[in-house]
């Protein structure tokens, strides 16, 4: 199991959340975004991407469960500047059996 978590922001914010992010022991991996300096108001769409943590002792939902705490931190400190969500990488739909 993965989490993806969807950032459209200010691009020196999304290097922060990465931050954050590792900073409570999890792996990220994203593209960076390029900064333009000079330019005002510049957003950029950026996709994180956590796989399991096995060596950080974090599997399935506590990776989530610690991304999410991050983000719903950083969203509060970012004073509505950064639009950001986390989402399960698998689906939480029960398995389907069929009657034989």
């Amino acid at each position: 199991m993965g989490v993806t978590i969807r950032y459209f922001g200010p691009p020196s914010d999304a290097f922060q959340l990465a931050q954050e992010l590792e900073n409570q022991g999890l792996t990220v991996k994203f593209t960076p975004p390029r900064e333009t300096r000079g330019v005002e108001e510049e957003l950029v769409r950026v996709l994180f991407h956590i796989g399991d943590q096995g060596a950080a002792g974090l599997i399935g939902g506590t990776v989530f469960a610690a991304a999410s705490k991050v983000v719903k931190a950083f969203r509060g400190r970012s004073g509505g500047k950064a639009e950001v969500d986390v989402q399960s990488d698998v689906t939480t739909e029960p398995p389907t059996t069929e009657a034989p």
